[in-house]
């Protein structure tokens, strides 16, 4: 029976793969900032789109930017301060800004310069753009990374974060199931709507971000993408992310696993955020010949992790001092892994206390402990063709250094995208968002008078709901007034003012937040 059942699945996915070739990919632009040669790639090693750094404003840490020194091979003053320009810009919503950060001294080694920054005190409360230029005579170097700076006032003892997983950009299997929310990434953007309301401290993406297919038209349709989210994002590697088509005589005869290293984050690294430690491992830890594949095929879609990594992971876990420890990969080694090392991974977890294994690939939920060590995985942003689970993401919920929850609804649900979402819920009939925000009129800066409008069909109250309202400057002796929200920080940009309020929601329940002049 189980025979019959795995041939009718591959044939069922064979039907739809070729019924897939025949769907049309959404329209997009491609990224201008991405880089897919190997001879082009950008330079800022640190921080970066998938592994950014979040900087205390007021802090003594010692905030720096990591530079590539293979960036150039002739002889420049690299050690002088005026030699490199570093700007963080804002470019999410209708105003520009920016802000150029004073370079204090640069140091190297046999690898990298490191650019160790004077971030003024003034600077708001936000998340920027970086780019980093370099002066060699007349020749000026440039590069950027999105969304990798966030400022913050202070760390809290109480936050959430999010998992996110298995998003697959241009995957047209998901189109079977609801073309009209497939069709211009309305469910991924939906997604970040939702935690961009929710304002986690940071999300922390495993794997899979895009098909596998054409990395040449992929890769740059999830670099703009992803940036919609208004926080900080990390980003492990997944099986489709990682194909080598160079051996296959594909038409992109590119490697995908070089692409995503060179423009999104390293294969291993780890990120601190207060007393919680990180770190982010590398499950498609095969050769470039192993990885090879033509399409979306390959002989190792199952995970491994090589002794080098298992040995640099054990380092990780036996220095640090850290009372939360959290470990993201995408292959679930449990069931997962067709090569080495599931076994060591998970030892080493439970050998150095390991709180949290977040995973993805099955596209499912599921809960799980080994010993004391808590592994989830979370389901797809996609519409599953097989098992018919909704897209969702998970929220962690951190307070005093403990993980204090993970389910949406017990015993292992993660959050819906879409209202009316249960658990084999009819796909295609999922549209509206399960929590949403409208402002009326645009939040343009145009306008004295906003309201945004928010629709919580949730099972759960949530707090601290972000808010931005961009309004003109008013005139003199005249300011705003915020009805049923909190103001968190203001600062102005010339023209504009931008607002930034926080609001409480309750379970299934709608409410208004307004900014005005209050002397209208």
């Amino acid at each position: 029976m189980n025979i019959t059942n795995n041939f009718k699945n591959r044939i069922f996915f064979l039907m739809l793969f070729a019924a897939g070739l025949m769907l049309p990919v959404p329209a997009f632009n491609a990224a201008a900032g991405i880089k897919i040669s190997a001879s082009d790639k950008n330079f800022i090693t640190f921080p970066m789109f998938g592994m950014p750094a979040i900087w205390l404003k007021n802090s003594t840490d010692d905030p720096y930017v990591a530079i590539d020194s293979s960036l150039t091979d002739t002889d420049f003053p690299w050690n002088n301060s005026e030699t490199w320009s570093v700007f963080f810009r804002k470019s999410k919503g209708p105003v520009f800004f920016e802000e150029e950060i004073a370079v204090a001294y640069v140091e190297n080694d046999a690898s990298k310069y490191f650019l160790h920054l004077s971030i003024p005190q003034h600077l708001p409360v936000d998340l920027y753009d970086l780019e980093v230029s370099l002066k060699t005579g007349k020749t000026v170097c440039s590069s950027c990374q999105p969304n990798a700076v966030k400022i913050i006032e202070k760390r809290k003892d109480h936050y959430l974060a999010v998992h996110v997983t298995d998003i697959h950009v241009d995957d047209f299997r998901g189109s079977i199931r609801n073309y009209s929310e497939t069709e211009g990434y309305k469910a991924i953007k939906k997604m970040m709507h939702m935690v961009n309301l929710l304002d986690p401290e940071f999300v922390i993406i495993t794997g899979d971000h895009v098909f596998g297919m054409s990395y040449m038209k992929e890769y740059p349709h999830l670099y703009d993408l992803l940036q919609g989210f208004d926080v900080p994002i990390f980003m492990s590697i997944g099986n489709h992310d990682a194909i080598n088509h160079s051996y296959s005589m594909a038409i992109d005869n590119v490697d995908g696993l070089k692409i995503f290293e060179d423009n999104f984050a390293p294969l291993n690294f780890t990120f601190r955020y207060g007393a919680l430690k990180y770190i982010s491992l590398n499950t498609m830890d095969w050769s470039a010949l192993d990885r090879k594949g033509k399409s979306i095929f390959t002989m190792t879609p199952g995970g491994q992790t090589g002794t080098a990594q298992l040995d640099w992971f054990e380092s990780e876990l036996a220095v640090t001092d850290a009372s939360l420890i959290l470990v993201g990969y995408h292959h679930p080694p449990q069931n997962s892994f067709l090569g080495d090392g599931s076994y060591r991974v998970m030892e080493l977890a439970r050998e150095y206390n390991v709180d949290l294994v977040l995973t993805g690939h099955t596209h499912s939920d599921a809960v799980s402990f080994d010993d004391d060590v808590i592994y989830l995985t979370t389901a797809s942003l996609s519409f599953n063709e097989f098992d018919g689970s909704y897209p969702a993401f998970r929220i962690l919920e951190v307070q005093d250094n403990e993980l204090v929850s993970w389910n949406y609804e017990e015993p292992r649900w993660s959050v819906p995208v879409y209202m009316n979402s249960s658990p084999y819920s009819p796909l295609w009939n999922l549209s509206t968002p399960a929590l949403f925000s409208v402002y009326s009129p645009s939040n343009n800066g145009n306008h004295s008078t906003v309201t945004a409008s928010i629709t919580n069909s949730l099972v759960d109250n949530y707090s601290e709901l972000s808010l931005e309202f961009v309004v003109p400057v008013p005139s003199s002796n005249r300011t705003y007034k915020v009805t049923n929200g909190e103001v968190v920080d203001m600062y102005d940009t010339g023209a504009h003012q931008i607002w930034y309020v926080k609001t409480d929601i309750s379970a299934e329940s709608c409410k208004e937040v307004t900014i005005t002049d209050e002397n209208r």
